[in-house]
């Protein structure tokens, strides 16, 4: 995903996880997840993948 130049920008994963029902019974079900990457508190330095906290001041 990081070395790919494509337009999607999240991965969807499919998992079986372990449940219990309302009669406590042990159950398996489908469970999706959707990844992104997000750059929300840091900033991204050009021309690579390192960030920075948003505010940094280098000295």
């Amino acid at each position: 995903m990081i070395c790919d130049d494509h337009s999607e920008s999240h991965i969807d994963l499919t998992d079986r996880i372990i449940v219990r029902n309302h009669k406590y019974d042990v159950m398996s079900k489908d469970s999706n997840k959707r990844y992104s990457i997000t750059y929300t508190k840091r900033r991204r330095l050009s021309n690579s993948f390192d960030t920075l906290p948003y505010g940094f001041k280098s000295s």
